[in-house]
């Protein structure tokens, strides 16, 4: 992915977040253990490919400072065009559903049951 990003020039700036150390509660009391999940090499290789940079947030207070820093690096333009499209389609489905609730109410009317039932009666003395 990194190397589509280079090839498209997009720049990826990685975050590692999370404490270096953890304290957790066992049942022994209270130990510190080591974060061991985040792989730093690969998000600083990401970062690096792209011509990106890689950040470290321990806490929220860094993480909103990383994000401020990279808004300043990377500006992003509020005058970008945006397309909305003008035909508004809700007509047909809604002409569907009129048409169907017509027809199920014409064949639910009395007089008309009423009509079919003489055609049927008809048909079955001209047989």
């Amino acid at each position: 992915a990194a190397e589509l990003a280079k090839h498209e020039h997009v720049r990826i700036y990685t975050i590692g977040i999370g404490a270096e150390q953890m304290l957790v509660q066992g049942l022994f009391g209270a130990q510190v253990v080591a974060n061991n999940e985040l792989d730093e090499a690969t998000l600083k290789s990401m970062a690096e490919t792209t011509g990106g940079r890689y950040f470290r947030a321990r806490d929220i207070d860094e993480l909103q400072q990383i994000y401020a820093l990279i808004d300043r690096i990377e500006p992003v333009s509020s005058d970008a065009q945006t397309f909305r499209p003008v035909d508004e389609l809700y007509r047909w489905p809604l002409a569907s559903a009129a048409l169907l609730v017509l027809l199920i109410t014409l064949m639910r009317a009395p007089w008309l049951q009423r009509q079919l039932q003489r055609l049927s009666v008809r048909e079955v003395r001209h047989a």
